[in-house]
């Protein structure tokens, strides 16, 4: 009976640790793994360190399986948490696309909605959170007035940091055809990748994206959207304008198998980006089955049970 107790004892505590490992412990070692990019000079007092995330896209009541609402959840919120303890952004950006049924739900609903994600996405007192409106928050064209009601939607002047250094910050894409320039690791595969956009849907107008481009003169662009990343290089010799547009990866495990998130540090003169990655769900999957195996094998072989 000692043994067996023995034994149950290192079988239950091997799970628990298992546990511990695969739903806290991993999210530290995969994001401790990327830090935050550094210019060729020293520090300013004008340098902002920004995290910035894109569609989490957290589900209503309409769709999905509670189990699955539940999950995604729980990795978003300890991935997000995991982060802020590791890195010390000093602002969060979030480039829409916060709710999956935000378009469809009553304000009652919206304000549960608004409620959960800051309290899954929650940052400490000194750190500032900015977000941008996406399609699946408000729908296209409609409820922008209630969304900024709730205090969801980030206009262009509520961004000064960013917008005194010229970083332009949205939910969608400027304009492009198709994700066929995308040449990422984390790009759309094929044969998504040459999916013709639609447009006012997919990316931004052409005029639209002129007009922003000319008035603005931005140095870096950051959109979602996609949740595919992309690196596009725009350059205009008429209008003596040239940047990299960034497309950001969904920061969540429903619309991609790895999900990703930037560091981004940035200057009046200058930045730099890092693009991180998250856990893998068969990274973390393939870990809980071996330590599992592990935790059985030395729970219940037949040494250990002749043993006192």
């Amino acid at each position: 009976m000692r043994r067996i107790t023995k034994n149950l004892i290192t079988f239950l505590s091997g799970i628990l640790l298992t546990a511990l490992y695969c739903e806290f412990i991993i999210y530290y070692v995969v994001i401790a793994q990327c830090t935050w990019p550094e210019l060729n000079i020293p520090r300013s007092r004008t340098e902002l360190r920004a995290l910035i995330i894109a569609d989490t896209h957290l589900l209503g009541s309409r769709k999905g399986h509670w189990l699955d609402k539940w999950r995604r959840e729980w990795q978003m919120h300890r991935a997000f948490q995991s982060i802020m303890t590791l890195h010390e952004p000093e602002t969060v950006f979030v480039l829409g696309d916060l709710f999956d049924e935000g378009e469809w739900s009553s304000d009652k609903q919206f304000q549960d909605y608004v409620e959960r994600f800051y309290k899954l996405f929650l940052v400490p007192d000194n750190v500032s959170m900015q977000t941008v409106v996406g399609n699946h928050d408000i729908g296209f064209h409609y409820k922008v007035a209630r969304c900024c009601r709730h205090k969801l939607a980030a206009a262009y002047p509520e961004l000064d940091n960013c917008m005194t250094m010229q970083i332009r910050l949205a939910h969608f894409p400027l304009y492009r055809m198709s994700d066929a320039l995308c040449t990422e690791p984390d790009a759309p595969p094929l044969p998504l990748r040459n999916k013709r956009f639609r447009n006012k849907i997919d990316s931004l107008s052409r005029e639209a994206t002129t007009y922003l481009t000319s008035k603005i003169k931005p140095r870096a662009v950051f959109g979602g959207h996609t949740h595919h990343g992309c690196l596009v290089h725009h350059k205009d010799d008429k209008e003596n304008i040239e940047f990299y547009e960034y497309s950001v990866p969904s920061f969540s495990w429903r619309n991609r198998p790895d999900p990703k998130y930037m560091l981004v540090t940035i200057r009046p003169e200058s930045y730099v980006v890092n693009k991180c990655g998250l856990p893998k769900e068969t990274t973390i999957a393939i870990t809980a089955v071996i330590l599992v195996f592990i935790t059985c094998y030395y729970s219940f072989r037949t040494r250990l049970i002749g043993r006192r």
